[in-house]
């Protein structure tokens, strides 16, 4: 949807406001603030209605309010004493005048408001829910037009629901802390989900009947998530991180027993006889966790017992962890995410294909009738749940999806929807995240000394990965903002100043220095496709340096003297190393593994790569020379091991780590010695990511993320035809 009047345009789908063809910058609370009042034109909007939509359930005073309607009129070149577009109604709040026909030769709203949609739609914030008493799953961001399709898809609205017949958002999980991964029982009379107690998680059953009080089923403090009920309602499925693999307990608690010794997230077929699994363990929690990490396959497992048998491989699939199944109603299909890509197989193995091509999808739910999938997921930076038409034969988009409900902040999003046995009611997760690029501090052995410390503040939404200057004194990062995506930052770390320095679609960034200190490199559209580009962070000169080739995967690192570039990309089956030069020339694969090898970080001397080597598992640190060659592996603690940096010294590789489901930092020496863990988390609903090991040697940088989160249900809306 695009509001336009006088000179401006804001741009609802790419979350963006012009004037006369210039960008105007608001802050993403502003931009949330102007799109309401455009949405509700021409009647007053109150203080607590604009609080409710925008912050939802943070505290703010009116001081707040009032400095963002000022930053509005600022950028949109309004005055309050003589509004043209946003009204002051003393004491009671703002009218959004601009859009009134005949106000300032403007048209009316109607005719202004594209897509052919009603010229006021309801608009959803990036809460947990928009206005009060509204359904959720009833919200939609109207306008919202997908990229990529061969023809650009019209959307399908889901109305309001009337008084009436309001669908009620009930929240069933009662912890303020993490709760995760919801299932119906098979009568929907109750939920199975997961809950942080006391440090762990565990699994815990709530009846949908007003008062009823949740039962603890687990209490063993072994990290107990992921419960599946079996369709005869009698046991219940789960992963036991602490333990491994996957453990049966009966409905109403007892004694768990184990049923493989690997995987996670399981699900039971219809007919009670097979329970899917991914074959890595849990990742951890928060709506940016991976599902599943690079190296994980699907696996079918007798549910009384026998030989698991492998469903999917890396070679077939190609890069992405696979994860997060999912059985059609009649049993001949399983969906499942790969990395954030969905895809669907036959039960016998066959019959691969890929479902997503735009959207990011994070988890997948069938409806009872086989014709229906529900997806969540992102795009642009914003957060969804659509309804997808498939093909119950295949699994193939039969149709375009259609919006149930979207959220405008990275950090407030749906994940893990799963359906009742009736069809009529959906439950899913709702996350709050906090990020914060923190710093701990290292002495002249690694080893921590004070902190951690909070490096950089200000900057909303995630912040990664992260890079320090050769000198040390500046640290660039990425962040996803809604309807912008990645934009690229550097902090002074001496004056504390924090600048944009580039904003752009398709624009990836990662570690990038230059040699010279002043320049970073960067992936974006270039004229032959992606390119490797380079940014003077000072005066902003850019300068494309060369074309990336389409097997590339992801951001290429710039080697400490600025002359080659190293990456990872797959023309078939799993991840694997490539080298090129700066100047230009085709690239060299490094590495030829099966499962995967990638993400690789250079060494200060520019002599040594260090890798991740993706197993069925896990995955482990590694490292060989530039040249290529044999990798050597350094570390193989089970669990998840993600390398992002070296020391100074060149001796050591800083990672982000999880054991038993807890993520800390970590470094490992090259000689495959202890490893050291440097930070001291304790709890699943925190993560780490991209340490960067300062240069000056006497800190390690990382970004730091804690979330919340509850379970909730509410009815899900019928099938509408497309206006």
């Amino acid at each position: 949807m695009t509001y336009r009047f006088d000179d401006v345009e804001i741009d609802a789908e790419g979350f963006r406001v012009t004037k006369a063809g210039e960008a105007v910058r608001l802050e993403p609370k502003a931009l949330e603030m102007l799109l309401f009042l455009a949405a509700n034109a021409g009647r007053l909007v109150t203080k607590a209605e604009i609080q409710e939509a925008v912050w939802k359930d943070t505290f703010v005073t009116e001081n707040a309010l009032t400095r963002l309607v000022a930053q509005i009129r600022k950028g949109l070149g309004d005055d309050a004493r003589d509004a043209r577009y946003i009204e002051t109604v003393p004491t009671r709040g703002y009218r959004f005048v601009a859009l009134e026909p005949g106000r300032n030769g403007s048209r009316p709203a109607a005719a202004i408001v594209e897509a052919g949609l009603d010229a006021r739609p309801r608009w959803s914030p990036g809460r947990r829910a928009a206005a009060a008493g509204t359904a959720l799953l009833a919200l939609i961001l109207a306008g919202l037009a997908f990229r990529g399709w061969s023809v650009r898809p019209s959307i399908t609205v889901v109305t309001p629901v009337g008084p009436a017949s309001r669908a009620v958002e009930r929240q069933i999980s009662t912890s303020a802390d993490l709760n995760v991964f919801p299932c119906f029982s098979p009568d929907g009379a109750s939920i199975a989900f997961s809950t942080l107690r006391k440090g762990s998680m565990e699994i815990v059953a709530r009846a949908l009947a007003p008062g009823a009080a949740e039962a603890a089923l687990t209490s063993d403090g072994m990290q107990n998530v992921q419960p599946a009920f079996s369709p005869d309602g009698r046991r219940i499925a789960f992963h036991s991180v602490g333990r491994g693999g996957i453990w049966l307990i009966p409905a109403l608690g007892g004694v768990a027993r184990p049923l493989i010794s690997f995987g996670s997230n399981p699900t039971w077929s219809p007919d009670g006889s097979l329970i899917a699994v991914q074959s890595q363990p849990w990742v951890g929690s928060g709506e940016n966790a991976a599902v599943a990490g690079e190296g994980s396959t699907l696996w079918l497992v007798p549910s009384a017992g026998g030989e698991p048998r492998p469903l999917t491989s890396v070679e077939e699939v190609g890069p992405g962890g696979q994860g997060a199944p999912a059985w059609s109603p009649d049993g001949r299909l399983i969906s499942f995410v790969v990395g954030m890509r969905a895809f669907t197989v036959r039960r016998d193995g066959s019959g691969l294909r890929q479902t997503s091509r735009t959207l990011w999808v994070n988890g997948i739910a069938w409806e009872k009738s086989g014709r229906w999938q529900v997806w969540t997921g992102s795009l642009a930076g914003n957060w969804f749940v659509w309804r997808v038409p498939v093909s119950p034969d295949t699994g193939e988009l039969t149709g375009e999806p259609e919006v149930l409900a979207s959220g405008g902040e990275m950090a407030s999003a749906w994940a893990q929807p799963t359906l009742s046995p009736d069809g009529k009611a959906i439950a899913y997760v709702t996350f709050r995240t906090r990020y914060e690029i923190l710093a701990q501090k290292v002495g002249p052995s690694g080893r921590p000394t004070e902190g951690p410390l909070p490096l950089i503040s200000g900057i909303a939404g995630r912040k990664v990965p992260l890079g320090f200057s050769p000198d040390g004194r500046r640290l660039a990062f990425g962040t996803i903002r809604p309807g912008v995506g990645r934009s690229l930052w550097v902090a002074d770390l001496q004056s504390g100043e924090t600048r944009l320095v580039a904003e752009q679609p398709g624009l990836y960034w990662s570690r990038n220095w230059f040699p010279d200190g002043r320049r970073v490199g960067y992936l974006a559209p270039g004229k032959k496709g992606r390119s490797f580009w380079s940014i003077d962070v000072d005066t902003g000169e850019t300068q494309e340096h060369r074309p990336i080739d389409a097997d590339i995967s992801w951001v290429p690192l710039l080697s400490p003297d600025g002359k080659s570039l190293v990456s990872h990309g797959a023309r078939k089956g799993g991840l694997n190393v490539w080298v090129m030069e700066l100047a230009g020339g085709p690239g060299r694969l490094l590495t030829n593994d099966a499962e995967g090898i990638g993400w690789p970080v250079w060494s200060p001397d520019g002599t040594r790569i260090g890798v991740e080597i993706m197993r069925r598992a896990d995955s482990r640190v590694g490292w060989m020379t530039a040249r290529g060659g044999p990798v050597h592996e350094i570390s193989s603690t089970p669990g998840q091991n993600w390398p992002h940096s070296f020391s100074p010294d060149g001796r050591r590789i800083a990672l982000a780590g999880q054991r038993r489901g807890i993520w800390n930092v970590y470094w490992v020496p090259l000689d495959g010695g202890e490893e050291q863990r440097i930070t001291s988390y304790d709890s699943p609903a925190v993560y780490v990511r991209s340490p960067d090991w300062s240069p000056l040697g006497d800190r390690i940088a990382y970004e730091y993320a804690e979330s919340t989160s509850s379970v909730w249900v509410t009815d899900l809306p019928p099938v509408r035809a497309p206006r």
